[in-house]
């Protein structure tokens, strides 16, 4: 993705970044290319411990003739902090006209209606000595929109509704570049229309840094 980004020096622990980007085409949406760029910005400050930061981002989508324009926006909030060997974070996202799962897939309804998305991420770790603990879970809805709820049947039936992922790890560093670990997660896929999908893994490995 191409992108110009501004960062500000450090201000007493608070950095802002602002940009413009390569305007993307939906994904799954009526769209042809745009002339304009996306803009994207976000805030942070960070002290000992504490993370803290808010961003968000705005494109407009130009449609296909005869079908409406609209406009994507979204942000998102959240931090963590670290203490003592835990560290727990938290983040949460709204949005319209993003979409869910990849940015601007399935963003709009066959005639350009902008969806509404929302959805978060919590984490706890818990670290003694060269080994961490940790557990997370993650959700991601999209909603129809009001055309498609108002159809019988549901126009959007087969559409994801929500995604959510549990995840618990155990991670070991063998040396400062050499962690093995071994992960247990649990997926659940629901559809517009109530149908459910739910997947289970367990993963062992290992993870080489430089």
């Amino acid at each position: 993705l191409s992108q110009i980004d501004y960062t500000t020096p450090d201000l007493s622990g608070t950095k802002i970044t602002f940009g413009i980007f390569d305007p993307l085409n939906p994904i799954g949406a009526p769209s042809e290319p745009k002339s304009a760029p996306g803009f994207h910005a976000k805030i942070a400050y960070k002290l000992e411990g504490l993370y803290l930061s808010a961003s968000g981002l705005y494109q407009k989508q130009s449609a296909t003739p005869g079908v409406a324009e609209y406009n994507s926006h979204a942000f998102d909030v959240g931090g963590k902090y670290t203490m003592a060997g835990f560290e727990v974070l938290g983040w949460y996202y709204k949005a319209k006209g993003v979409g869910t799962t990849a940015l601007f897939l399935n963003s709009a309804d066959a005639v350009g209606n902008a969806r509404d998305s929302d959805g978060f991420i919590a984490q706890v770790t818990y670290t003694v000595g060269p080994t961490k603990f940790g557990v997370n879970y993650g959700t991601s809805k999209l909603h129809a929109t009001s055309a498609e709820q108002a159809a019988t049947p549901l126009a959007a039936g087969a559409l994801v509704r929500s995604n959510d992922k549990w995840t618990g790890g155990i991670y070991h560093k063998l040396t400062d570049n050499l962690t093995i670990l071994g992960e247990y997660s649990k997926v659940t896929s629901k559809s517009q229309s109530d149908l459910e999908n739910t997947g289970n893994t367990f993963n062992i490995g290992a993870f080489l840094s430089f």
